[in-house]
């Protein structure tokens, strides 16, 4: 297949679907994962696509993100590795022995397992990832029930808030899809997600934000806090725009 032919099915692809993986995109053209990159790179020039996360949103689209065009979770585990792993390890420094505390769903978030688990604390979550991810534990853990999201591998639902409002957390250590740092707005790309994090926040005496730079550039359809609402907001680069929010903490 020709260049041109590819970059044509690429943009018809998106057409009917705003978020593409590049696996997607190497399987559905027959070709390296080489080849894809430079076939995206040539229509990012052109203004007509982002590169973000795995994959490729049409340009129009990446504005906000939605549970159609929200890649899942195991599409974003190599993405951004470095930068995850400097949250981590900053946001590690906040649990202490003896913490009840709550990981969130996500690849960044689930970084802090390696740095956590000769503590003894409690960790709290509803991610099937996160506990999929364990190798050993000092601590206790729960895992919180709920309606199970293949896509997001996460719990979800009136159960999984009604279980965590039976807890008190020391700290949250929560993700998101997207930032708006000029309306100071967290977002994410459903509702049930949402809710669950407004309702950990609640429960919660420190509240953590962990969030890689390319947050910065998208917000998405639920906004579940406000930036001053966190304790801090742990990201790898200071976001631009005009309002920088005084919690950061760069890594």
């Amino acid at each position: 297949m020709l260049a041109k032919e590819r970059l044509y099915n690429i943009m018809n692809r998106l057409n009917v679907q705003p978020f593409i993986t590049i696996q997607e995109l190497c399987e559905d053209l027959n070709v390296s994962t080489s080849t894809v990159h430079r076939d995206l790179i040539a229509l990012e020039k052109e203004g007509k696509i982002v590169r973000d996360r795995g994959g490729v949103i049409q340009k129009r689209m990446n504005a906000l993100i939605s549970v159609i065009n929200e890649a899942p979770v195991l599409d974003k585990v190599a993405i951004h590795n470095d930068e995850k792993s400097r949250i981590c390890r900053q946001a590690a420094q906040f649990i202490k022995e003896g913490d009840c505390i709550f990981i969130d769903t996500g690849t960044t978030v689930t970084g802090l397992l390696p740095l956590i688990e000769n503590k003894k604390i409690t960790l709290v979550t509803n991610s099937i990832y996160l506990v999929n991810k364990l190798t050993k534990m000092t601590g206790n853990v729960f895992l919180v029930g709920g309606n199970y999201s293949i896509k997001y591998l996460m719990n979800t639902g009136s159960f999984t808030i009604d279980e965590l409002r039976r807890f008190k957390f020391d700290a949250c250590f929560l993700s998101a899809n997207g930032v708006d740092v000029n309306r100071g707005e967290t977002y994410v790309s459903e509702f049930d997600a949402g809710s669950i994090k407004r309702t950990v926040m609640e429960r919660s005496t420190q509240k953590f934000l962990l969030v890689d730079s390319s947050k910065f550039e998208v917000t998405g359809i639920f906004n579940f806090s406000s930036l001053d609402a966190f304790t801090h907001v742990i990201t790898d680069k200071a976001p631009s725009g005009l309002h920088k929010p005084e919690n950061i903490i760069v890594c």
